[in-house]
């Protein structure tokens, strides 16, 4: 459930890079 998250939360930080 942990590395869900922490994978959610990049996806959301490459979509805000872009």
């Amino acid at each position: 459930a942990m590395s869900e998250k922490i994978e959610r939360m990049e996806l959301d930080l490459e979509a805000k890079d872009k």
